[in-house]
């Protein structure tokens, strides 16, 4: 789930394939998969918003004390975010690029058995940015920055 700096709570998922090295720094390098939802009404108006985008990503070391692990991180989400009216004055749809840089922390906790949750917090810097309205009411703007936050289950094949 990200939760982008609006009044919007988008919600969305996300599937990854993580490469990393077992000894020394324990390099990674990630490539995720994203789909975000989220809607927003204004005065009986309303917009649908969908984000989509790969994220690669690469993590240049990990600490690992006990069943805790920590890795600093640095990636850019490529994709896009579309938005299109329900009803409503001036509603226009539209179709944008995202492309954003992002640096972020992931940290794991070993479940046992090749199991860990994962909890990722970061910030996106947005490179096109712009804005969807109605009649003179402002339904989405495009953060400057955005926080971003992550929670899910990993596991590890190798187990």
């Amino acid at each position: 789930m990200d939760l982008a700096t609006t009044d919007l709570w988008p919600i969305g998922g996300d599937a990854f394939v993580d490469l990393h090295r077992l000894t020394g720094l324990r390099t990674s390098f990630r490539l995720t998969f994203q789909a975000i939802a989220a809607s927003r009404e204004i005065e009986g108006s309303r917009a649908h918003f969908f984000w989509g985008y790969l994220i690669p990503s690469a993590c240049p070391a990990r600490a690992v004390v006990g069943a805790f692990d920590f890795a600093p991180c640095a990636g850019i989400a490529l994709g896009m975010l579309s938005a299109t009216p329900e009803q409503g004055p001036n509603g226009v749809s539209f179709l944008r690029a995202w492309i954003a840089p992002r640096v972020s922390g992931r940290l794991g906790l070993a479940l046992g058995k090749g199991f860990a949750i994962e909890a990722e917090v970061g910030l996106e810097v947005p490179l096109v940015r712009g804005r969807f309205v109605f009649g003179d009411e402002v339904a989405y703007e495009v953060p400057a920055v955005m926080a971003t936050f992550g929670l899910g289950l990993r596991y590890d094949f190798r187990q």
